[in-house]
């Protein structure tokens, strides 16, 4: 996939949202330098941790089980992962303050043994924080101008050699620290919070008995940090740091962070047990699952906090389809989709009209998302009984043997939806049947859903033989002078890859041209895009901010591409509801689909407890700068192209969904993997709202002229307008049957129609 060429020089400065990280022990264990990764040779890659744990804080209440959690951690790092010891850091109580746990990060960053790649861990438990952010933080972004932060023992506490009282760790100094250690040594890095930032009451009013790990009114933020960032200036430009907030807003490229609630939820512990809710779960989840075939998706799916206050887990990163601790292995699949079971015994599937799922469609049942036939087999079978535009319901086949639905689990559909069909032209259709048909082993090609048209204008693929290659030229629904070019090429001979590219170009346009139009007016939906900028803060910071006007203009946007330019958008919700939204890119040239952005994945609770909705009413989030957490995006031409077009689609709902499975790869390039795949869970509400928005993208060189392009494709709605058309054609007959030409007339517009 070719579009989201990786700026090098600009990314998130900033951890994100706050989640639960390594604990350290009493003690401080430094890693052994004489310790190679021979005796990894069990694992995929050898293990590094940082695992801090604080109960008795110097000058704020004490916690009770944030010791014990980190303790657990530890022994699941050596026990189940086979960690070395003298690999981890173990930080707890007196031994936990801001001084040691910066110099262990530092510590991670520059140890010869860890090499790139090497699976990193980072576990916290213990108080969070939330403050305002400081009035000269120049270009500090945030939707709600707080800043997060993790709490160490000296939190509030006066050093010898300064009269303000020690500070929390910030979001934005983790972010360095991560940025850091990233750079060093790749990004198969986990991040673990447990610990909150709301600032809601202190105990629960249902479950009085529990307790929440977070400060109210820390410290203002101090000196030391802002030395921090403007030290690593350097390295903040070279990795193309951007300014971001909050533990969820962070660079989402240098790790994955499993976070032990939403923004505004309270991460708890239980004096009765001494241990924390979210710790206790995440590691009875690990302890039931295979580690090697788990991802983070999985995972955070999982996880089932014990029955008490609501808390969500969450889990953010661009890397959360890998499996867990291992970025050499193979991610998850596209084309699973995630369900649940709610407590009333409903089926939800976490896809709906919009992702080409209908009634009556069959899909094997898995445990996990892995593609694997010796591991994830698929445990039975269920049948749609009903769709709105993101969820669908699901029952139990008739003839169908029974078993057992986990609460949490993945689909796949056992066949291509029913109106994924290609329209293609091919002059030379005879020899393409005799070279293809009887190697593919089919009795037609309508077989496979390809339909063969006369005429050029009404195909959605143009073929042509070209010596001993199979040409495919522009999709029609573009409508550009570009419909006339090829693009790519196949051998004559190759069934496989034949079907394979036109199977990737049905399901390209099949998305691409549904729609689902529902109430709130979609106009209340405001998207703008933006050439991007960056400069230096004041305090040596590489801010990206829009520059220029909204370059879209009656849902197009031209683009003159040049080597340097970054873009981003922004999102209005002008409605009364927080929205999800979801951003795909439409590659015209090769058939891919890929994500820009989509929302952090976070674990819904059976009783419908929702994940954090990333564009809250009255608001606005911004995608390529800021605090979304998502790289700028770049385009760019291929040697000996002058012009190019694709589409950014912009899904919008009122619920979680899976967008996962509308991703495609190019079939043109199977070794390039999925750009990102991230799952959220739904539930059933009679309020389902999902608005698309597409925006066509023409991308020519300099000096190259604009060319005639419409607007966007043609979209085929989810609604049922033609069979309503049709209903009132037979009532139109019934009453008046001697009116042949006013019937004629009819039936040729509804022919047009369709």
């Amino acid at each position: 996939m070719r579009r989201s060429r990786t700026i090098p020089d600009i990314r998130h400065t900033s951890v994100g949202y706050l989640s639960p990280t390594l604990a350290f022990s009493a003690t401080m264990t430094s890693i052994d330098p004489a310790n190679n990764h021979e005796d990894d040779d069990t694992r995929s890659s050898p293990t590094f941790g940082l695992v801090i744990g604080i109960n008795e804080y110097q000058t704020y209440d004490h916690l009770e089980g944030a010791v014990a959690d980190a303790d657990a951690f530890s022994r699941f790092l050596v026990e189940t992962l086979g960690t070395n010891e003298s690999h981890i850091i173990n930080l707890r109580d007196k031994a936990a303050t801001k001084a040691a746990i910066t110099s262990a990060f530092e510590s991670l960053t520059s140890h010869p043994k860890i090499n790139n790649g090497d699976a990193i861990i980072i576990y916290f438990s213990g108080h969070g924080a939330r403050a305002p952010v400081p009035a000269d933080w120049d270009g500090w972004a945030s939707n709600d101008s707080k800043i997060e932060m993790i709490c160490p023992v000296d939190i509030g506490a006066t050093a010898s050699t300064d009269v303000n009282p020690i500070s929390g760790i910030p979001d934005r100094t983790i972010g360095v620290w991560l940025n850091q250690l990233s750079k060093e040594k790749g990004d198969n890095i986990t991040l673990v919070l447990d610990c909150c930032h709301s600032a809601g009451a202190s105990r629960d009013q249902t479950e009085p008995a529990f307790v929440a790990r977070r400060i109210i009114n820390a410290p203002p933020i101090s000196l030391c940090d802002r030395k921090i960032w403007s030290d690593n200036a350097e390295m903040v430009n070279a990795r193309g740091a951007t300014v971001a907030t909050g533990f969820a807003g962070q660079n989402e490229e240098s790790h994955i962070l499993l976070a032990a609630c939403g923004r505004d939820e309270i991460a708890w512990e239980d004096p009765r047990t001494k241990r924390g809710l979210f710790t206790t779960a995440l590691l009875n989840a690990l302890a039931e699952c295979e580690i090697h075939d788990t991802t983070y998706l999985s995972l955070i799916q999982s996880i089932q906090i014990p029955s008490g206050p609501g808390q969500v887990p969450h889990c953010y990163g661009r890397h959360s389809n890998r499996r867990l601790f291992n970025k050499r292995a193979t991610r998850s699949h596209q084309t699973f989709i995630s369900g649940y079971k709610k407590s009333d015994g409903t089926i939800i599937l976490n896809a709906g009209k919009t992702h080409g799922i209908h009634s009556s469609s069959q899909l094997a049942i898995y445990v996990a998302n892995v593609e694997s036939s010796e591991v994830n087999l698929p445990i039975g079978y269920l049948v749609v009984n009903g769709t709105s535009p993101t969820i669908s319901t699901l029952v139990t086949h008739d003839d169908a043997l029974s078993f057992e639905i986990p609460p949490y689990f993945y689909a796949k559909e056992i066949q291509d939806g029913q109106e994924m069909i290609i329209r293609v032209h091919c002059a030379e259709r005879e020899a393409l049947e005799l070279n293809l048909l009887s190697t593919a082993r089919l009795s037609s090609f309508a077989a496979a859903g390809i339909v063969f048209v006369d005429s050029a204008n009404s195909a959605d693929v143009c073929i042509s033989i070209q010596d001993t290659q199979i040409v495919f030229h522009r999709v029609s629904g573009v409508s550009t002078s570009l419909e006339s070019w090829q693009f790519r090429s196949i051998a004559a001979g190759d069934a496989e890859n034949f079907l394979r590219v036109l199977r990737a170009a049905a399901r390209f346009k099949h998305h691409l041209e549904s729609t689902s139009s529902s109430t709130p007016n979609e106009h209340q939906i405001v998207m703008e895009f933006h050439k991007l900028q960056g400069h230096w803060s004041e305090d040596y910071h590489w801010i990206l901010n829009p520059i220029g006007p909204n370059l879209i203009d009656d849902n197009l946007i031209d683009i003159v591409v040049e080597e340097s330019a970054m873009f981003g958008v922004t999102i209005h919700n002008n409605t009364e509801f927080p929205l999800y939204p979801y951003l795909l890119y439409f590659d015209d040239s090769d058939f891919g689909i890929q994500a820009w952005y989509v929302p952090s994945f976070g674990m819904v609770s059976r009783t419908g407890i929702r994940p954090d909705s990333p564009l809250p009413a009255h608001s606005k989030f911004t995608i390529g700068y800021g605090d979304g957490g998502a790289l700028p995006w770049a385009f760019y031409l291929r040697k000996g192209e002058d012009k190019d077009v694709g589409f950014l689609k912009l899904y919008v709902t009122d619920s979680p969904s899976d967008f996962s499975s509308i991703l495609q790869s190019s079939p043109f390039d199977e070794m390039e993997p999925r750009q990102y795949s991230e799952s959220a869970r739904g539930s059933l509400n009679p309020s389902d709202v999902c608005i698309t928005k597409t925006i066509t993208v023409q991308q020519r060189r300099e000096g190259t002229a604009s060319f005639a392009l419409q607007a966007k494709p043609l979209e085929r709605s989810t609604s049922n307008s033609r069979s309503i058309m049709f209903f009132l054609l037979m009532l139109f007959l019934l009453y008046f049957p001697k009116s042949t030409i006013f019937s004629l007339a009819a039936f040729a517009f509804y022919g047009i129609r369709l």
